[in-house]
């Protein structure tokens, strides 16, 4: 059971996304014997702090690419896409079911240790004010739902509309296509957001496109026949929607006008996920094939793990960083799939997709780096405040520790 529980148990101290205490706090700042080891380990998080949703984006684009290797296996098995995508978010929904239970434990623990401390140590009961229902607790409440369908109904559309495109178009030109999800994500952060765009971003963003096109190499740019009107509106509409995803996860999260938990996110997401992915089976006239054996039966529990991890990475990195940005650490997919392609399948890569991957590459490493140039102003400034605010011995801690417990004893007494 270690296995399973303790990655459940990383995401659920992930998604509290509650300060601690004060005196914790307070207990933690005046330790004696660390007093040189804080401050630096302080300057140290703050100065990795903001690359850390581009870190968690670009493993998201890994576990991608692993992701559509092993779909790959299965539909070549003789499943049809919807119905693999239907099975891989069913398989990934007692795990969200699992993490959401272990965080809603978590939370009565804390806020029933929170109440013993305001009472002075007594044990009394919970008011049934300090946590929320276990409907809002788990699908968030009817303010949000809307953008929680919102972002489902986006994901899947993406899905589909890709499906679609593929049928239509050859695998270098719909990937071509696809790679413009993040000018609109940039145009429509911009819009709707007001998210800022400078030109070092336009800059990286246009290199990191350019790489993905060497890349894919689609044919009317490389020479081949013309493009199916119809295949480009589909390539057009997923990266489209796409763009949508991340612009409802930006507004979802932490730093927009309806934050909410990257678990109830992800949970929304696995819960329509199923039931659109059945409606698009029968709509796109796809057959249904009962899988039949243990190895095929072990794939589709590893998509829903990778599910599980994708979605949760995706939903917790996202609703921290700004949607064009985003959007472009998703151009690491497609040098993953490079990656697989030449060291994996053993096929012939040309040149001009090792060209791409180093754009890509550095495009994005040009981003982050542009990033975390401008975040480090802002990163002096706080390292200063934090160190004037920390207490300095022992008789400044035991001084800061008394003041907080007759704060404490003064709230309880009548």
């Amino acid at each position: 059971s270690a296995p399973i529980v303790c990655p459940l148990a990383v995401m659920v101290r992930i998604g509290q996304q509650q300060a601690p205490s004060e005196l914790s706090t307070l207990e933690d700042k005046g330790s004696p014997g660390r007093q040189g080891v804080c401050p630096r380990f302080r300057r140290l998080g703050a100065a990795c702090t903001p690359l850390v949703p581009m870190l968690l984006l670009s493993a998201c684009a890994f576990l991608l690419s692993v992701q559509r290797l092993v779909a790959d296996i299965v539909i070549a098995g003789g499943m049809a896409p919807f119905e693999v995508a239907a099975f891989s978010t069913v398989c990934a929904w007692p795990w969200f079911f699992a993490a959401q239970l272990l965080r809603r434990c978590w939370r009565e623990r804390e806020a029933r240790r929170r109440q013993r401390v305001a009472c002075g140590g007594s044990s009394v009961a919970l008011p049934e004010e300090m946590l929320p229902g276990l409907l809002v607790e788990f699908l968030g409440d009817r303010q949000r739902v809307p953008w929680l369908f919102i972002r489902a109904l986006s994901g899947f559309g993406g899905l589909s509309f890709t499906y679609l495109a593929l049928s239509s178009l050859d695998l270098g030109d719909a990937t071509a296509l696809f790679m413009t999800c993040p000018l609109y994500a940039a145009v429509l952060g911009a819009c709707l957001l007001r998210e800022p765009f400078l030109a070092h971003d336009a800059l990286g963003l246009a290199i990191g496109i350019g790489g993905a096109i060497l890349i894919a190499r689609p044919g009317f740019l490389f020479g081949g026949s013309s493009l199916d009107l119809a295949g480009v509106a589909f390539a057009l509409t997923a990266a489209i929607s796409t763009a949508f995803v991340f612009i409802s996860l930006r507004k979802l999260g932490p730093h927009g006008t309806l934050p909410t938990n990257f678990l109830v996110v992800s949970h929304h997401k696995c819960l329509h996920g199923a039931w659109l992915s059945l409606a698009g089976l029968w709509l796109s006239g796809q057959r249904f094939v009962w899988p039949s054996g243990l190895r095929l039966w072990g794939l589709l529990a590893s998509l829903g793990v990778l599910e599980f991890m994708i979605l949760s990475v995706l939903t917790f990195g996202a609703g921290r960083e700004k949607a064009s940005f985003a959007a472009a650490m998703r151009l690491w997919d497609v040098v993953f799939s490079f990656l697989w392609q030449r060291f994996l399948l053993h096929q012939a890569v040309p040149q001009t997709s090792v060209v791409g991957a180093g754009l890509v590459s550095s495009a994005m490493l040009f981003t982050m780096a542009m990033k975390w140039l401008r975040s480090r102003p802002m990163q002096r400034s706080y390292g200063k405040l934090q160190d004037s605010r920390a207490p300095h011995g022992v008789a400044d801690v035991i001084g800061a520790r008394e003041a907080k417990l007759k704060e404490l004893e003064g709230q309880v007494s009548p």
